[in-house]
């Protein structure tokens, strides 16, 4: 029951301008990467394959490591999946690895896909994708999100000569 409301919720609640603005992104930006620890990780390697089927290259890195070294150098766009929002937010973790730190310092455009509004206050992200939900599924309803996203991008593909 919770996971139906909750799917229903999104598709009724997901600003779709956000939709249209990530594939105009992909369509325009050759240095793009696509970031996520633990389980945004593996929502991010799904997208990344589904666009890859269709010749849309996106890079992605495993180890944080790599990530903020990317996030150091980039002058593109870096979309980072944090369902919790912990990946870019002040803790313990970040300051380990000094996360806020290179993402503050990055001359990139970070984007966040997240299902935490308090993401949208930090002036470090320039874009706020809010996945809305009422019981915290985030798990399923990423996945509708990355759907959206390749449905819009194979349609608005289409429209290009």
């Amino acid at each position: 029951q919770h996971l139906h409301e909750d799917i229903d919720y999104f598709y009724d609640y997901f600003d779709y301008t956000q939709c249209v603005a990530f594939v105009d992104m992909l369509l325009s930006i050759e240095d793009m990467a696509l970031f996520g620890l633990l389980n945004s990780e593996n929502n991010v390697r799904e997208l990344q394959y589904n666009l890859a089927l269709h010749h849309r290259i996106c890079l992605t890195f495993s180890r944080i490591q790599d990530q903020l070294e990317y996030i150091r150098h980039s002058h593109g766009v870096i979309v980072i999946y944090s369902m919790s929002g912990e990946y870019v937010f002040d803790n313990g973790y970040s300051r380990y690895y000094g996360i806020v730190e290179s993402l503050k310092k990055s001359q990139a455009k970070i984007w966040v896909v997240t299902g935490n509004r308090k993401v949208q206050s930090l002036d470090y992200v320039d874009r706020v994708i809010l996945i809305p939900h009422i019981h915290g599924n985030l798990s399923y309803l990423i996945h509708c999100f990355n759907d959206l996203i390749l449905s819009c991008y194979l349609k608005t593909r289409k429209s290009f000569p």
